[in-house]
């Protein structure tokens, strides 16, 4: 019940909510030090010194999925570039290594806070990384979108990265750490984001567009800085996995929000800087931020909703085999390969691997991590072209390790996911191959429930995921499967010796796989609303539609006290009772809570 009373507390905006999240004063920019920034450990949100020239405005910062209010305050100008333009700023810290809708929920709250505590009404985002996810939770399902009226984006993966996609498969898991991105990552997927969380969050009645600007980067390889050494493996092994241009991250296709204006293009050389790079205030405040805060850069596009189609697809592409210690057979290569090239992620830091001959262990030739001037002392990463001199080889380590071959033949598998009339489709097709070569494909597959829809943890549950030739493609049909996220495994046997993998995964949702329909319903027959205010004792909560089953109703005062709650079972009524059980509350304001359907709303009303 204290649980409960805790959850519902937290939806009460504004002076209603005394549950604050922790704070503290930073000094001005030029006093600041690490020493002092870790006195103030603890602190959700830390609120920048009021400049001299203060110009009215706000500006409030929050970090991405590995990052921390550090880093946006040592070592970066943000705050100063901020201070000496004339803003007011806050520092908002939300969960490390958490989802986009747990943060989203903090970061609702603290938008509240915020906006009390420097008493305005709307103020800009600023969000690196997952953070630019969590702020479409807290504008659109917390509902915080009227007090905000820009948010730029930097380095945000809205529509995923493959390097999340690689991770999720259950016993890989060690990839991200040694990449140095955390674990957990589930909702930061290529297909969480493309088939879920995008069209959701595109599709939302709240959702204003416009006031979204994305900031990309693709500089990767860009040798300098202290994370060089995790960002250079982490972006060579997103472009190898088919996501292009990227900062270590973020895909640079995948840096724009929809609807969103792009700051820069894939080729402006400014854009060469990497995910931690583009953080940082000397990089991006003169040359994107700025321009938008001073209304020199404006996004005239959309209003209102963007529609996403009903089968919206995701597709991915794999013109490569993946070869892992767990699984030790030779590489299966054609004869028709000739120069192979090999990207490797090895769980021990600065390990080799041998090819060697599967017959007699043989090493034809080690592949050694490359040190350069002590700047990659931590090397995940092996890179290697190698001649096959059509024999057989196989990879050997003392460490984990999971490799990316590709063998320079053109002929790809192609991966779909399809959602069409309340169905979840999976769809493998090869383009290069005839209906008879597409008879001798031998596909095989895994897969894995690996968390619920948002993100809830789960246990592991192995699934059996059925594909059938029909119409020259693999289709399996996997909507009966249990709502939540899934990981799958193809290995595809294409003929002639040519192998393809490819990892990826799914999501299923118990109301239809139609995220439109369920944001519509929220909007049409969630929202509840007064029938007038003043509250009187004949005063009802209206809903738009007829409600059926449990309507639970809690009425709080201005210190968050529990007044009255009561149960209404509704059987089709468009409105229930709620002036009478005010009758015995003195003058004043108060907020009543109303859950049903699984989904809550809070009404602030007076009482005379």
């Amino acid at each position: 019940m204290k649980k409960f009373l805790f959850l519902c507390l937290l939806i009460i905006s504004g002076k209603f909510f005394t549950q604050q999240l922790p704070y503290a004063t930073l000094p001005e920019p030029h006093l600041l030090s690490l020493n002092y920034l870790n006195s103030l450990v603890g602190n959700n949100i830390l609120y920048g010194a009021t400049p001299p020239n203060y110009n009215g405005k706000t500006i409030l910062f929050t970090h991405g999925f590995i990052g921390s209010t550090e880093s946006l305050l040592i070592g970066n100008s943000m705050y100063k570039e901020a201070y000496t333009a004339g803003y007011k700023t806050a520092f908002v810290a939300t969960s490390r290594l958490k989802g986009d809708w747990e943060n989203g929920e903090i970061l609702s709250r603290a938008i509240d806070q915020v906006g009390n505590h420097l008493n305005t009404n709307t103020m800009t985002i600023i969000a690196h990384s997952n953070g630019g996810k969590a702020a479409d939770v807290a504008l659109l399902e917390y509902q915080k979108i009227n007090k905000i009226n820009k948010v730029i984006t930097l380095g945000t993966p809205h529509w995923g990265t493959q390097i999340a996609d690689f991770a999720n498969y259950p016993g890989l898991e060690w990839i991200t750490g040694a990449l140095g991105l955390g674990t957990g990552s589930q909702l930061s997927t290529t297909y969480y984001c493309e088939t879920y969380f995008r069209p959701y969050m595109d599709s939302h009645p709240l959702n204003q567009p416009q006031k979204f600007y994305s900031l990309g980067a693709w500089g990767f390889s860009r040798p300098l800085g202290l994370l060089s050494p995790v960002i250079i493996p982490a972006g060579t092994t997103i472009a190898a996995l088919g996501g292009g241009k990227n900062d270590g991250v973020t895909p640079f296709y995948s840096s724009t929000r929809p609807g969103a204006k792009q700051l820069m293009t894939d080729t402006d050389p400014r854009g060469y800087i990497n995910h931690v790079d583009i953080m940082e205030g000397i990089y991006v405040w003169d040359e994107a931020i700025k321009p938008v805060l001073d209304g020199q850069v404006v996004n005239t596009g959309v209003s209102g909703r963007t529609t996403q189609s009903e089968n919206k697809e995701l597709k991915a592409v794999s013109n490569y085999q993946l070869v892992s210690s767990e699984e030790p057979e030779s590489l299966q290569l054609s004869k028709d390969a000739k120069n192979v090239q090999f990207e490797i992620i090895t769980k021990n830091s600065n390990a080799s691997v041998d090819i060697t001959d599967p017959m007699t262990g043989k090493a034809f030739r080690q592949i050694r991590p490359e040190i350069k001037d002590n700047r990659n002392a931590e090397n995940h990463l092996l890179s290697s072209n190698y001649t096959l001199e059509n024999r057989p080889i196989k990879l050997n380590s003392n460490s984990e390790f999971i490799a990316v071959v590709q063998d320079g033949i053109d002929n790809p598998m192609e991966y779909k996911v399809v959602k069409e009339n309340g169905k979840t489709y999976l769809e493998i097709s090869f383009p290069k191959l005839t209906s008879d070569d597409l008879n001798k494909v031998v596909l095989k597959s895994s897969a894995y429930r690996v968390s619920g829809l948002k993100g809830e943890g789960v246990k592991e549950k192995s699934v059996n995921v059925k594909f059938n030739l029909q119409d020259n493609k693999f289709l399996a049909d996997v909507s009966n499967e249990e709502s939540g996220v899934y990981s799958i495994k193809l290995n595809a046997q294409i003929g002639n010796g040519i192998k393809r993998t490819l990892l990826n995964g799914f999501v299923v949702s118990t109301v239809g796989n139609d995220v439109n329909k369920t944001v519509e319903s929220v909007k049409k027959d969630l929202v509840f609303a007064l029938d007038g205010n003043p509250v009187i004792e004949s005063s009802k909560l209206v809903s738009g539609t007829e409600l059926r089953g449990n309507v639970s109703v809690k009425i709080y005062n201005y210190a968050s006290k529990l007044m009255n709650e009561y149960t209404v079972k509704a059987k089709g009524e468009r409105n229930i009772e709620l002036g009478k059980y005010t009758k015995g509350l003195g003058k004043g304001n108060y907020v009543v809570i109303v859950d049903y359907n699984n989904t809550k709303e809070s009404i602030k009303f007076i009482k005379d």
